[in-house]
């Protein structure tokens, strides 16, 4: 059995969290090294080009072609895009409170 934790965030903390987070919206590979555990020698110059793509425009679109890590950069842009997006929405509204 797992024992559950009661330990309250406090609203600065809280603050502090949600400002360091979408700071990767600036800086999505490092959201991949920092978060999601991708070494750094793994990320190759059209995987930042994919990630800065999807950062800076609406639509992004990549070639077809064999183990260029398009599957493993959409999996890892699409991580980044939900735990912004959590982010941003629970700021939000706990913001309107």
């Amino acid at each position: 059995m797992v024992a559950k934790t009661s330990k309250k965030i406090s609203e600065a903390q809280k603050q502090q969290i949600h400002e360091q987070t979408l700071a990767y919206q600036q800086d999505p590979c490092g959201f991949f090294v920092n978060c999601l555990d991708v070494k750094e020698e793994y990320l190759w110059s059209k995987m930042r080009e994919v990630a800065e793509s999807v950062r800076d425009n609406q639509f992004t679109a990549v070639p077809a072609a064999h183990s260029v890590s398009k599957t493993f950069t959409a999996a890892r842009v699409v991580g980044m895009v939900q735990v912004l997006l959590s982010a941003f929405n629970s700021h939000y509204h706990s913001s309107k409170r």
